[in-house]
């Protein structure tokens, strides 16, 4: 007796549809899993045993031997245990048949016979949905999250009984109860406003820049000058997220296991502070079992990487990469993944080791030699691939009141918004200038001769290296778009050149210890 059915299993955030084979046949009596296995797929087989008896299903006394397809293929998880279950007694039922290509399988089955939420539904879901599979049955726990899913019928199921059910069409469809497009999110609406950092219009500025062009961001200044409110009001600069964006943010977090019943996708922008003590594979993705990085899970939106001094130097040299190519390859045994991660990086530092060099209130206590010592440990080659370095001074007793001051989110959400549409009419697409190749920023990023000898003297002077030129120019652009300039003049060049030049003249191991 021979039956098939469907699943699909993890590559990165694609799915890659599976399928599950079962014969059942004479001989001793036993229950053999094939098709390059993990150890939870292994164990599934005492799972299915008992959940099909105590759902007094009666378990089949014969020899099984069951095939997930591609054989070649490494496979992990609990979602398969459905999937082998129905295909099971598929096979030794007669009163249990459907079509096979009509339905997908997904769900860890206890041993009761309820059937467990997993990690990973919408990924897995999508990938039924593109094989045009009609019916998508996953664990009613997991049925909001699934409902992104736009043409398959999808069904939530609490038990085995349930399952058999959906297949001969006695279980109603419940995706309705639960549309993710017509939801609105839990997330209550940030509370936070630029108009509540008093001073630092400099650093407000570059955070505006930065989420109107795509651009990195690194501040440096002593504890306490705003850096991390800076850092936290960002990603209310960044435009709504549209519906696709919440799709491919929701499957990271779905293959992350962050989701839950209180929150069954993603609706805003994430926003991810890791600690300085973080591991490379949790902050860049990876480990045995291959998971994304705080660089996925804050992808479309912010990484904030605060005392970027205390994180481990291999963390800071694995970010090279993903800063510049917006994606990540993990390659574990003879397998390669791709995540995507394509996140505004803002990045915090103190000046020196006790955090007052350059303070004009309080004195710095560091020796040369300590000072050179934490600068160097930040390497040229990443402070390089940030775009826009900001300088923040202490805020001044008389600068703070009761009274919010300066630019507040709203007026420069509306600069964001401006420029966004600029950079959309001109590159044709949902391009951001510091996402630009440079074969494309010369062809779209147009200057005039008086520009051009603004930047051969830039370049000269502070002896820049050409991508930090090439970034002068992106950032240039950016500065123009936000003022609704078509054209880049000296003076959105001037004010690209504050941002870049405090490294590209100081170093990172040499920076000035005037003030001390």
């Amino acid at each position: 007796m021979f039956a098939r059915t469907y699943t699909a299993f993890l590559s990165g955030i694609q799915g890659r549809m599976t399928a599950v084979e079962t014969y059942i046949s004479n001989g001793l009596p036993g229950f053999h899993i094939v098709g390059l296995t993990d150890t939870v797929i292994k164990e599934s087989a005492e799972r299915i045993r008992a959940a099909i008896n105590s759902s007094n299903l009666g378990f089949p006394i014969r020899r099984i031997a069951v095939n997930l397809t591609p054989a070649d293929r490494r496979k992990s998880g609990g979602h398969y245990d459905l999937a082998i279950a129905m295909s099971l007694l598929k096979a030794a039922r007669d009163d249990i048949d459907f079509v096979e290509e009509d339905f997908a399988f997904f769900g860890e089955l206890s041993l009761d016979g309820s059937i467990r939420g997993v990690p990973g539904i919408l990924p897995l879901a999508m990938c039924a949905e593109e094989n045009d599979i009609k019916n998508i049955i996953v664990p009613e726990e997991n049925i909001c999250e699934a409902s992104f899913v736009k043409n398959s019928r999808v069904i939530g199921v609490s038990c085995l009984w349930d399952a058999i059910d959906a297949v001969k069409g006695r279980l109603s469809n419940m995706d309705s109860l639960c549309e993710i497009k017509n939801r609105k999110s839990k997330e209550k609406m940030s509370e936070l406003d630029f108009s509540q950092v008093f001073g630092q219009e400099t650093a407000k500025r570059a955070a505006l820049l930065a989420a109107a062009g795509g651009h990195d961001m690194l501040m440096m200044g002593s504890p306490g000058v705003g850096k991390s409110m800076i850092a936290r009001r960002l990603p209310g600069l960044l435009p709504a997220m549209t519906y696709e964006e919440c799709r491919e943010v929701t499957k990271i977090y779905s293959i992350a296991g962050l989701l839950d019943r209180e929150r069954p996708a993603i609706f805003e922008r994430p926003f991810r502070k890791p600690h300085g003590s973080v591991s490379r594979a949790a902050l860049i993705g990876g480990g045995a079992k291959i998971r994304p990085g705080e660089i996925s899970l804050a992808h479309l939106g912010v990484l904030f990487l605060d005392e970027l001094n205390t994180f481990q130097n291999d963390c800071l040299e694995a970010l090279r990469q993903p800063v510049e190519e917006r994606k990540v390859q993990i390659i574990r045994n003879r397998e390669s993944v791709v995540f995507p991660a394509d996140f505004i990086l803002v990045c915090a530092i103190n000046p020196c080791l006790c955090g007052y060099l350059g303070n004009d209130e309080r004195i710095c206590q560091c020796t040369e030699t300590q000072i050179s010592s934490f600068r160097r440990k930040l390497s040229g080659p990443l402070l390089d691939r940030i775009d826009l370095h900001v300088t923040m001074a202490p805020v001044k007793y008389e600068e703070i009141g009761g009274r919010r001051n300066g630019m507040g989110t709203n007026t420069m959400k509306e600069k964001v918004l401006l420029a966004r549409r600029m950079q959309k009419e001109r590159y044709g697409e949902n391009l951001l200038n510091g996402r630009l190749d440079d074969d494309l920023a010369r062809e779209k990023i147009k200057l005039g001769k008086g520009e051009v000898n603004f930047i051969k003297e830039a370049g000269a002077g502070f002896g820049m290296s050409v991508r930090s030129l090439n970034k002068l120019i992106r950032i240039g652009r950016t500065v123009a778009d936000v003022e609704g300039s078509f054209d880049v003049r000296v003076e959105h060049l001037a004010e690209a050149l504050s941002y870049r030049s405090f490294f590209d003249m100081y170093g990172s191991g040499e920076m000035s210890v005037k003030n001390r």
